[in-house]
């Protein structure tokens, strides 16, 4: 009965009535104005035809254009209006403008070695090309001087993670879609207690959206009371709008700025076997330590600093030297 009563007064199923009830509202008024079909028929067909000039002249991606324009005369009734309902990207120009400099800020920190490019060139022509693309629209650049290590598995991922960040001396930044209480993320959690009790600069940013269902609400102010440092990415809210969609699907870790992971593992207990929910789950991940580990920890930072609306030195978190223990060979770009 307590399992009941808590499912039935949980975050996930009073937002799924709320959206519900705007569904149901909307076919409601949609079938109350039926009878003048007509009417409304040649309203929304003119609206349609402005929002797909509106479209056209937009400064936006021609794909985005594409991807609207097409359902909006395929369905002109209703397109227009769901254009003006779900079409919008949510963000104020306010929140654009800072969007702007973040970017801006994260292309100054990601310098691209010209010396590198030139290397890459010499060895591989298509490989070269398809760095030099992605830096351009990216701004990632293709770095030497870095080692890597494939992690096969979520428990060999779990096992090197645990190990480094045990070393960490000053900061962990961890980004996750997923977190969700178990022994990953237990242990993981006992370890970042214990480094931000001994002043390291901790930090976790979780989707809110991908744990809903697997930690309690106000998580991050439980952290907090941690000392470790928390955002939560795009809070999920009983409103009908497409901005539910704008996920963060990073899985990122950066210790001390010498040694990151990236790769599709979350932090939960599936990923390492622990429980079976989908049978047995395979996925891999990638260690890099060196200079390329610079890219992932601008990256946390310019997300944090949209979360936190803050401006910070992204500098004061590149280490001086970075650990050559590993075997640097080849060149990689995160």
């Amino acid at each position: 009965m307590e399992k009941i009563i808590s499912f039935l007064l949980s975050r996930v199923t009073l937002v799924t009535l709320a959206l519900l009830a705007q569904i149901i509202t909307l076919a409601l008024m949609i079938y109350r104005f039926s009878n003048y079909f007509l009417i409304f028929d040649i309203i929304f067909m003119v609206i349609s035809v402005m929002v797909v000039l509106y479209i056209l002249n937009r400064k936006s991606d021609p794909t985005y254009k594409i991807a609207w324009i097409i359902p909006i005369m395929l369905f002109p009734v209703f397109g227009g209006l769901f254009y003006l309902m779900f079409g919008g990207t949510g963000l104020s120009s306010k929140m654009k403008d800072k969007m702007h400099t973040i970017i801006d800020k994260m292309k100054e920190c990601l310098y691209q070695h010209p010396v590198t490019l030139a290397n890459l060139r010499k060895e591989d022509t298509i490989a070269f090309n398809q760095a030099k693309y992605i830096e351009q629209y990216s701004s990632c650049p293709v770095y030497d001087n870095s080692a890597t290590k494939f992690l096969p598995s979520g428990e060999e991922f779990f096992k090197c993670l645990t190990e480094e960040l045990k070393k960490a001396e000053k900061y962990i930044f961890i980004e996750f879609f997923i977190i969700e209480k178990g022994i990953m993320w237990n242990t993981i959690l006992k370890i970042l207690k214990e480094k931000a009790k001994h002043g390291l600069d901790v930090r976790v940013v979780y989707d809110d959206f991908g744990c809903v269902t697997r930690l309690p609400h106000n998580y991050n102010k439980i952290l907090e009371g941690y000392g470790i440092k928390c955002s939560v990415f795009n809070p999920y809210i009983p409103i009908l709008s497409f901005r539910l969609n704008n996920r963060n699907h990073r899985k990122i870790a950066v210790i001390d700025g010498k040694t990151a992971y990236t790769g599709g593992i979350n932090l939960a207990d599936e990923y390492i076997n622990a429980v079976e929910k989908f049978g047995h789950w395979r996925d891999n991940c990638v260690e890099i330590k060196g200079d390329a580990v610079w890219s992932l920890t601008v990256m946390f930072l310019s997300m944090w600093g949209y979360l936190r609306k803050n401006d910070e030195n992204y500098q004061k978190f590149r280490p001086e030297t970075y650990d050559q223990s590993g075997e640097c060979h080849g060149y990689v770009q995160p």
